[in-house]
């Protein structure tokens, strides 16, 4: 017994040698120092936490890009006062204003992204879109962006459009750090409210939230040896009850966005945003969607769905589904390319046009 748990404690000494040590064991382990290996990037704060240490590729974030309620905010958004840097540029015309993460942002050149293609559509006499979208935001942070913003343009009758990346905008609700410390929203006396003001900065996170887990050795058999089957890791890890609590926080958003909207008399709508794997069919579509689209029948809540779009657009132009999406291996990977701006951008004019999506 004793030199079988001899054993494993050296088993996990030498795993966070080759993790955190430096020299040799910095060399040795160099393939090893990756989060995924370690933690679920959907569901765990720790992957992120790891993130930073281990793949370090997390770029600091600038003083111009922090906010202490939201944790972050765009280059197109002052951070003391939230002003969007196109406003300005209204001159009569009825505010866009689209809300969401990097799939609504853009990850591309400006002139490709929905800002660009609405202006020089037929509707750019009539509208300005000004893009609220912010790279790495949760349904959670969109929710707080648009609270803090939305008043400002109430008497120009704005249309508010919430974009979602059905992938995980949904999953990001229970996390407290992806890439940067964000706001994590809890439900006390029926009201959502933060877990923790201000949002503290990177350093002082870390700091104050080291890493949960007690064996490295252990993580690594379940995520990155593949020794652990998956039935078992969604046991050990009661990944149905984590799946119930992304569930039950993203419905209270969702409601409170919309309440929020609906209260203030401003016509909005839903985008949704899929990844390629939704979209060309190698993956599912699941409980996520499921989620959304129930909330969206219940409610009669109108969105629009840029999967739809896409795919439309394939079927007319015989497109493969994969020129819709960056192949390339940088921050791009994954996301629009312009032809997948173009293509979705139809679901959002749908959406303006007051052409909706059956639930």
């Amino acid at each position: 017994m004793l030199a079988f748990l001899s054993g494993i404690v050296a088993v996990e000494l030498a795993f966070r040698w080759l993790l955190f040590g430096g020299g040799i064991a910095e060399s040795l382990g160099r393939n090893l120092r990756h989060a995924s290996y370690f933690a679920d990037s959907a569901s765990d704060d720790d992957f992120w936490k790891l993130f930073v240490e281990l793949d370090r590729l997390q770029e600091p974030m600038s003083d111009a890009s922090y906010h202490p309620e939201l944790g972050w905010v765009s280059a197109d958004l002052d951070s003391a006062t939230l002003r969007h840097a196109g406003a300005a540029a209204l001159q009569g015309r009825r505010p866009v204003l689209l809300y969401g993460d990097s799939y609504a942002r853009c990850m591309g050149e400006r002139e490709d992204c929905f800002e660009g293609l609405l202006g020089r559509s037929d509707l750019g006499h009539r509208y300005l879109l000004l893009n609220h979208g912010v790279q790495g935001y949760g349904l959670d942070q969109t929710h707080l962006l648009i609270e803090r913003t939305i008043d400002r343009y109430l008497s120009e009758k704005p249309v508010v459009v919430v974009a979602l990346q059905v992938d995980d905008s949904i999953d990001r609700t229970i996390l407290a750090i992806r890439g940067w410390p964000k706001p994590r929203l809890a439900l006390r006396d029926g009201q959502l409210v933060p877990e923790f003001e201000p949002v503290p900065r990177m350093d002082v996170y870390l700091r104050e939230n080291p890493v949960t887990f007690p064996s490295y050795a252990w993580r690594y058999l379940q995520f990155g040896g593949d020794l652990v089957p998956l039935g078992w890791r969604s046991r050990i890890r009661d990944e149905p009850g984590i799946r119930v609590r992304k569930q039950a926080i993203s419905r209270k958003i969702l409601e409170a966005i919309h309440a929020g909207l609906e209260r203030r008399g401003v016509e909005h709508f839903f985008l949704l945003f899929y990844g390629q794997s939704y979209v060309d069919g190698s993956q599912a579509l699941d409980w996520r969607e499921d989620s959304l689209r129930a909330f969206f029948r219940e409610r009669s809540v109108p969105f629009t769905s840029a999967r739809r779009a896409i795919l439309e657009d394939a079927a007319k132009s015989g497109r493969p589904i994969a020129d819709y999406y960056s192949q390339n291996d940088d921050l791009r990977r994954g996301h629009f390319r312009p032809e997948g701006n173009r293509a979705a951008f139809q679901a959002l004019r749908d959406g303006i046009e007051g052409r909706f999506d059956p639930p």
